[in-house]
């Protein structure tokens, strides 16, 4: 509901909260943050968030903001993500695991797996129908 009319205080002083995140603030965090990502034990970047002090969903309203951030960004989801690669093919980590993080984080998908067919009747209706083909076959055979 809006302030009454009249109402002087209701009118704020133009200017909105005061900004905590200036321009350059935010390109040292940048620069931060790549740096961090280079650290071969590092491989979680809300992590880095929670010891910097502020949320990780500062990343993504920084991206927006800042082309310099968004850069610096992507070039830690390309470093974490070639670390958790090679490390899963060298079986550093668990590559089921490894796997997984992948998926999740990253876009991953398995190639399309070749669909077999399968009749419709049971194995053994099978089994039984493809015997007696055998047969028919077999004594075919013999008779010439």
């Amino acid at each position: 509901m809006p302030a009454p009319k009249g109402n002087q205080y209701a009118k704020g002083h133009g200017f909105g909260c005061p900004v905590t995140w200036t321009d350059e603030l935010i390109e040292i965090e940048a620069k931060e943050l790549v740096k961090w990502c280079k650290v071969e034990d590092n491989y979680f970047m809300k992590t880095f968030a929670v010891y910097r002090d502020y949320l990780p969903d500062n990343f993504t309203y920084w991206a927006k903001r800042s082309k310099v951030f968004a850069k610096a960004l992507k070039q830690a989801h390309s470093l974490l993500e070639g670390r958790l690669v090679k490390q899963g093919l060298s079986s550093k980590t668990n590559p089921g695991f490894t796997k997984w993080v992948l998926a999740c984080n990253y876009k991953w998908k398995e190639p399309p797996q070749e669909v077999i067919n399968v009749s419709a009747k049971p194995g053994a209706e099978q089994y039984l129908e493809d015997m007696k083909k055998k047969e028919t076959v077999d004594a075919a055979g013999d008779e010439s």
